[in-house]
């Protein structure tokens, strides 16, 4: 196949690919030596992809199609070029395959040959040395697999920095034709970013509406990056209430991704908090769609959750999806990022969620009360819930000797120190309770802030 074409006819090594539809991959490789004695000893790569069924004019009987091979026109790669060899020049072209066995207009492109008969970007390697930066290579990427993705981009970095001190030039790439985050890159850099942050944040109205243009069609892909997702918060707080609803239709289909994204997610707390409930009403929908016990237990979906109770609790779409999250009240309260969630639905949410809560925390109060994270709740609580969920709290908490325990705990006294400035507590027997075990909360740096909050002790809080 390869021997009947001019552009390839002196090639170290080709690949073909062989797709069967829909799924099957099959491989055929060969080699070709060249028989031109002034042809370096340096391999070169030529891959096409193709359906099975167009090599019926080169496989007779291997498949029951009809193929054709027509030249496509020439198409301009970014970064690579070629130096041909002493001798005969060869034709460089691309291959356009068109099937007559469906339909006429389906091609198939294989992309423009990168045909070369000398060296590849002026660079030659020995087989020794392609050898030790292949195993360079494949040694990299399982250490990839293991390091975080920081990590793994000062790894780039520093790559890059090596391979800029060596002279070795840029590495090719593939131009990239999807309006994705890598395509936005280029066109959003730092000091684009910095002149429409300057244009939103000091411009004129008109100067405003200029810089929404700007960036309609590119907010998902900016709201990925560090830099792009301050853009957008600033865009939706300084764009009117029509203009930041067609930003945000943007993020539609996006929002759990987003709710894990350490960009992203905060251009959805803003949608939340900026937009009405009604244009905005599509976090929650996307929400309930996925994995919404997932979201409450990550670092970044708690967030957005809270946003939602702080600014529309009352929506039907909020309700529903608070309705799923309290279904695993008693594990989120001890979750080092639900118990933030559990804490707004206290503080922001309806009635019926803050019983729920209650009724949760009532389960075991003492000891959600030593717990780390849950004891914010029950300090909430006392605070947040009805009358007679408070009450209740109380008759279980507020007992001298149970309050003397908690100021024993490092997580307990911050609840003892709430239940003694309520009213409703006996705090003199508690205070009495509390001397007596003095000589034990000085002991520890969380008995001794106790104690001098409370004027039980005349040294300082400790650090």
């Amino acid at each position: 196949l390869f021997r009947s074409l001019p552009w390839t006819s002196d090639f170290a090594q080709f690949e073909i690919r062989v797709v069967e539809p829909p799924t099957t991959f099959r491989v055929f490789r060969r080699r070709i030596y060249p028989t031109m004695a002034q042809v370096p000893q340096q391999q070169c790569v030529v891959a096409m992809f193709m359906p099975a069924e167009q090599f019926q004019n080169y496989f007779p009987g291997a498949f029951p199609y009809q193929t054709q091979m027509v030249p496509a026109p020439y198409l301009p790669q970014q970064q690579l070029h070629a130096t041909a060899f002493p001798g005969p020049a060869m034709q460089q072209v691309p291959l356009e395959i068109q099937m007559k066995s469906q339909d006429p207009a389906a091609t198939y492109h294989s992309g423009r040959c990168r045909c070369v008969s000398g060296q590849l970007s002026d660079r030659s390697t020995s087989p020794t040395e392609q050898a030790l930066e292949t195993a360079s290579l494949q040694q990299e990427e399982t250490q990839r697999a293991r390091l975080t993705t920081s990590a793994s981009r000062r790894l780039r970095r520093k790559r890059a920095v090596e391979r800029a001190t060596a002279g070795e030039g840029p590495v090719a790439t593939p131009a990239v034709h999807c309006p994705c985050a890598a395509a936005d890159a280029i066109s959003f850099d730092d000091a684009r970013c910095e002149r429409l942050r300057r244009q939103l944040s000091e411009g004129s109205s008109r100067d405003v509406l200029a810089a929404l243009a700007v960036l309609r069609g590119h907010v998902w892909s900016l709201a990925r990056d560090a830099a792009g997702c301050r853009l957008v918060q600033l865009a939706l707080e300084r764009a009117g209430q029509r203009e930041a609803a067609e930003l945000a239709q943007e993020l539609k289909g996006h929002v759990c991704e987003a709710s894990t994204s350490p960009h992203a997610n905060y251009v959805i707390q803003k949608v939340v908090s900026q937009l009405s409930v009604s244009s905005s009403d599509f976090v929650a929908r996307e929400i309930l769609a996925g994995n919404t016990q997932k979201i409450v237990r990550h670092r970044y979906g708690c967030r957005i959750l809270c946003r939602l109770l702080e600014f529309s609790a009352s929506s039907h779409l909020t309700r529903r999806l608070i309705d799923e999250v309290l279904t695993e009240a008693e594990e989120l309260c001890c979750h080092s990022f639900g118990h933030h969630v559990v804490q707004s639905v206290i503080e922001h949410g309806l009635e019926k969620h803050r019983s729920r809560v209650a009724a949760a925390l009532l389960a075991n109060p003492l000891e959600y009360a030593k717990h780390r994270n849950a004891s914010y709740l029950i300090e909430r609580a006392l605070n947040f819930c009805s009358r007679d969920d408070q009450e209740s709290l109380l008759r279980l908490l507020a007992h001298p000797g149970t309050i003397v325990d908690l100021a024993l705990s490092q997580y307990g006294c911050y609840v003892a120190r709430a239940l003694l400035q309520d009213k409703r507590t006996d705090v003199q027997a508690a205070l009495a309770g509390i001397r007596s075990v003095r000589a034990q909360l000085e002991q520890t740096r969380h008995g001794q802030n106790l104690l001098f909050d409370l004027g039980l002790s005349s040294v300082s809080r400790a650090a």
